[in-house]
């Protein structure tokens, strides 16, 4: 069980202040301006009243943080029409009560699910995916304001999308470039302190786990960047560092056990490995009971559904702030301890924040005010988030009320107290359903995520030890090994955060890393099946599937079997 953090542990977290990287504030401050820009906009085209509802929208630009120009375009395609129907479903069901909050949840799973799923590089998370549905659920009580609203979402993702791709014209290759360096630096950090070095330490575990994300990020980023179904093909400015870096690490790692091994001959001419596994490998990982994408899931609509059955019961007149409170925090898995910080970061941001749409209310403020506290609050929100929570809430309850009351024309103070009180309701439900489900499932998770480990551990060597190592299956292959080893280690680190007892599989997840790992490596060398007695490993990764699938194993035992494994490759 986790310790309980105390009052002025509380309280000094609050107040904290995360650092950041010098110049990092030039993005938020851009993403901001974009966002801003749009409602400025659709203010000026359509008018103050209906623009303020394309601050939904113009909230896509958090999306496109670090990618590439392509990769922009789909985005913006696939979460502008994703966001634009998320509107549309919640204004049809707004007058339906006794569905609104059936179909919220039902967005909610689907949009959390699908997005923990299929993006796997870096991104901002499902919420705003299913923000538009419940935002919709209320807009849609209010005549033909629901449908303005479907139609200011569409034009502001539109609009948010070109503008994140006009940025990018004067340079337009830069993510890739960022990404490409990065996995260089990661690259050489590793295989630097490598060199020489004796047995493996945990900081060289912490090194490597560094440099095959930076590898994989980037390729999944070329990927994304360079769609095959357009006839691109990635540069190969792009694609010779890549690999270089690709196999310095995959031959450090084996040159340390075996170093007589040989780097394979690459063709020049040959596609760059692949990064994302296969859209039916996905889906079947995405699908399952016991994974991220299915627990964070339903852990969010859960909480969702029960914060919007309490507001119903106290009939409160706006549930869907409620419903959104609970998914806002725990979109992200970060532990109980972590979430209920989070929790209370929402609820005392949002009384802050209600505070200046108090004193805004006062004010008696026309519709263009409203607009341009909205474009105040936008810029503030988005500059402050990265350094706390809670400082960044202050901004985002007068960013999303007095837009909701420029877009209504009903009294902002109507709202306040509902406000208030949905936030605590949301964030308890929040809370209480972290409690719940952090018990047993994290444990599910952990043991669940280590047979899939092994098994994509025994087909990338059973195609190494067939000599098929760089055909198209076994590229696809170390795809699916590189992610399965990727999610090895944020099962058991989230998990741990939310019962540390589970910190007895870290052994297990080491062993279950320097194989795998072991295995990239042999999967660039001309001889590692010759070096390996890889017959033998296979034996024995079946023979310990078949125990796993067939009774309860004791970590420690787990990890001596699969280092037993390793003593074979």
């Amino acid at each position: 069980m986790p310790d309980t953090p105390s009052l002025a542990a509380v309280i000094r977290d609050l107040c904290t202040l995360r650092p950041q990287e010098p110049g990092a504030w030039k993005g938020t401050l851009r993403t901001g301006i974009i966002s801003s820009v749009t409602v400025l906009a659709a203010s000026a085209l359509f008018g103050p009243t209906i623009g303020a509802m394309a601050l939904f929208g113009a909230m896509m630009a958090q999306w496109e943080v670090g990618r590439g120009l392509v990769a922009r375009v789909k985005t913006a395609l696939i979460v502008g029409a994703t966001m634009t129907g998320s509107m549309a479903l919640g204004v049809s069901v707004a007058h339906e009560r006794l569905w609104v909050i059936p179909v919220l949840m039902a967005v909610i799973w689907l949009t959390s699910a699908g997005y923990y799923s299929f993006v796997l590089t870096r991104g901002p998370g499902p919420l705003h995916l299913f923000y538009a549905a419940a935002i919709g659920s209320y807009f849609g009580m209010f005549g033909d304001i629901g449908w303005h609203g479907v139609e200011m979402t569409a034009f502001s993702t539109a609009m948010t999308g070109a503008m994140t791709w006009l940025i990018l014209l004067p340079d337009p290759r830069r993510p890739e470039r960022l990404a490409v360096r990065a996995a260089q630096e990661a690259a050489t950090a590793f295989t630097t302190a490598l060199s020489g070095a004796g047995p493996l330490t945990p900081e060289l575990r912490l090194l490597r786990h560094r440099a095959y994300f930076a590898i994989n990020r980037a390729w999944l980023l070329l990927q994304d960047t360079t769609p095959g179904v357009l006839g691109l093909k990635v540069p190969r400015r792009f694609v010779d560092p890549m690999l270089a870096a690709n196999r310095s690490v995959a031959l450090a790692t084996m040159h340390q056990r075996h170093p007589g091994a040989r780097p394979v001959t690459l063709d020049p001419a040959a596609d760059p490995m692949p990064g994302r596994p296969g859209l039916g490998y996905l889906i079947r990982h995405g699908t399952r009971l016991h994974s991220i994408p299915s627990f964070t899931a339903w852990r969010i609509a859960l909480a969702a559904g029960l914060a919007g059955a309490l507001t119903e019961g106290l009939g409160l007149g706006h549930p869907y702030w409620a419903i959104l409170t609970a998914a806002i925090v725990l979109h992200l898995w970060i532990g109980r301890i972590a979430t209920t910080l989070r929790a209370i970061h929402r609820a005392v941001g949002t009384a802050l924040g209600l505070c200046v749409v108090y004193a805004v209310g006062l004010a008696d403020p026309t519709p263009w005010m409203l607009v341009w506290a909205v474009v105040v609050s936008i810029v503030a929100m988005t500059m402050l988030l990265p350094f706390g929570y809670a400082l960044a809430m202050i901004f985002v309850t007068p960013m999303s009320l007095l837009s909701i009351d420029a877009a209504t024309g009903g009294p902002v103070m109507d709202l306040v107290r509902d406000r208030f009180v949905e936030t605590l309701i949301g964030a308890a439900a929040a809370v209480l359903v972290t409690w719940l489900t952090g018990v047993r499932e994290p444990a599910r998770l952990v043991r669940a995520q280590l047979p899939r480990s092994l098994a994509a551990i025994r087909r990338t060597l059973a195609l190494i030890g067939s000599g098929a190592a760089m055909t198209a299956p076994g590229r696809q292959a170390r795809a699916e090994l590189l992610f399965e080893l990727l999610q090895n280690n944020a099962v058991l680190s989230r998990s741990s955060q939310e019962d540390p007892a589970l910190s007895v599989w870290n052994e297990a997840e080491t062993e279950i890393s320097d194989t795998g790992y072991l295995v990239l490596g042999a999967f660039w060398t001309q001889n590692g099946a010759t070096l390996m007695d890889v017959p033998a490993a296979l034996r024995e990764i079946d023979a310990l599937l078949a125990d796993l699938a067939g009774r309860a194993m004791d970590p420690p035992g787990i990890a001596a079997r699969i280092a037993a494994i390793r003593d074979h490759l």
